[in-house]
């Protein structure tokens, strides 16, 4: 509320690697690991400095959720020609949902208010820790080739942290949010 920040300020690009086991033809475990790291710059909404400057400061949040997830794919993935040849379906739509732990770091520096006196400051706030978290996604495989597939997949986490002392006043964090992602598999 202070800050000209709003959840969209921590949109960034996400790095993920998942490998899946394939229990059967319509059930895959994954397991899956990401990370991101968003950096906005923000300025206090209601104050300036002394020289009419805005009060501005850094946010950094950084997550790095490790996850084990179960997949079902919605149609089957191909079918098998004699004995050595298999067909995969070009369209392969699928849903799944799993969970796990997140690390997760937040960090302010810059400058800021005290509401006591109304000073300006310069500090480094930083609070860290691991939390739960679980998703459900839903995506679809496209098969480029028998061995080759480009996935894309929504995917919606649920997870919170809680703040270190220095935050005082502050909710938890909220972690949660909505990731598209695109991505290559490779079947051996």
């Amino acid at each position: 509320e202070q800050l000209t920040l709003d959840l969209s300020s921590y949109k960034a690009p996400l790095f993920g690697i998942d490998i899946g086991y394939s229990v059967n033809d319509r059930v895959d475990v994954v397991f899956g690991f990401e990370y991101s790291s968003s950096s906005p710059v923000s300025e206090m909404r209601d104050f300036i400095d002394e020289f009419g400057a805005p009060i501005t400061q850094q946010t950094r949040l950084r997550q790095m959720p490790i996850t084990v997830s179960v997949r079902f794919n919605l149609v089957e993935r191909g079918r098998s020609v004699g004995s050595f040849a298999w067909v995969p379906k070009s369209v392969v739509p699928y849903v799944g949902a799993g969970g796990g732990i997140n690390w997760w770091r937040y960090e302010q520096f810059g400058d800021f208010v005290d509401f006591a006196d109304f000073t300006i400051f310069t500090d480094h706030f930083l609070t860290q820790g691991w939390e739960p978290i679980v998703h459900a996604f839903g995506g679809v495989d496209w098969a480029v080739s028998p061995r080759f597939v480009l996935e894309f997949e929504g995917r919606y986490s649920w997870a919170e942290g809680q703040l270190a002392p220095a935050f005082v006043g502050f909710e938890p964090i909220d972690l949660a949010g909505f990731r598209g992602m695109v991505g290559a598999s490779f079947r051996f």
